[in-house]
């Protein structure tokens, strides 16, 4: 269905006698609400008024469609509409020549509520769905709002070695380049570069990370004066870390800052 052209029967006749369909443009966008006349009545008009309710917008038509299957139906559908208090033109169908016309569109009736542009071709299709309203609207202006990230794998107070020596291998890079710097840092520079890694995960809407490096005090320190939320990851080697180490980390900074630290 998307991307078909919509077309309207120039017969569609509106319950005030609004004139043809085929001539209204009131939107940048059309809602068709389609009842193809063989389902509970009253219950696609209550359907109607709920989409409507969630919906209603200037840049917005909503427009339903009913068809009708002989005189009878058209004599119980008029009343209905009318005492429902239907808050847009409603047309009928008396020859469901609607469907006729877009004979693409399938009977089943998840299918008979679309929206269309403005050359009246199919953007998108679908039922009604159970949402609420929201309470305010948010023009982004093109951006995307979404959960920011979480960096899982940093060594945060590394910032030192930014491009650092960095076209050497890596073992060359660690052992003659990084580790005897690393071996000359104390508290204070970890708590400072730490502080400026924060920062930097911010700009590209990092919220919280996963840090495993030296001077876990520093590093927690850091992550409450910030304000940032840090996962502090332990290891086991044979040059720094220790089973009882991590140990006294767990019990130390778990109860640090429940809110920001955890280990």
């Amino acid at each position: 269905m998307l991307g078909k052209e919509i077309k309207f029967p120039s017969n569609l006749q509106s319950l005030t006698n609004d004139g043809p369909l085929a001539s209204r443009r009131d939107s940048n966008a059309i809602l068709i609400y389609y009842y193809d006349g063989n389902e509970c009545t009253s219950c696609n008009i209550a359907n109607l008024n709920n989409i409507i309710n969630i919906y209603q917008s200037p840049n917005l038509s909503i427009i339903p469609i009913f068809s009708i299957n002989d005189d009878e139906h058209y004599l119980n559908l008029t009343p209905l509409l009318n005492n429902n208090s239907i808050k847009t033109i409603a047309y009928i169908d008396i020859n469901k020549d609607f469907i006729r016309k877009n004979s693409f569109i399938p009977k089943d009736s998840k299918f008979h509520t679309f929206l269309l542009n403005k050359q009246n071709k199919i953007v998108y299709v679908g039922p009604k769905k159970d949402v609420e309203k929201f309470e305010r609207e948010i023009n982004l202006n093109g951006n995307l709002l979404m959960p920011t990230f979480k960096n899982a794998h940093t060594h945060s107070a590394m910032t030192f070695g930014r491009s650092f020596s960095d076209d050497l291998p890596l073992d060359k890079w660690l052992n003659d380049k990084i580790f005897p710097i690393e071996a000359k840092l104390e508290s204070e520079d970890i708590y400072k570069l730490s502080k400026l890694a924060f920062l930097e995960y911010l700009t590209s809407g990092t919220s919280a990370c996963f840090d495993m490096y030296y001077f876990p005090e520093s590093m927690a320190k850091a992550s409450v004066d910030f304000g940032f939320r840090t996962v502090m990851c332990g290891a086991v080697n044979n040059f720094k870390e220790s089973v009882e180490k991590l140990e006294e980390y767990y019990n130390t900074y778990n109860n640090y800052n429940l809110s920001l630290i955890h280990i």
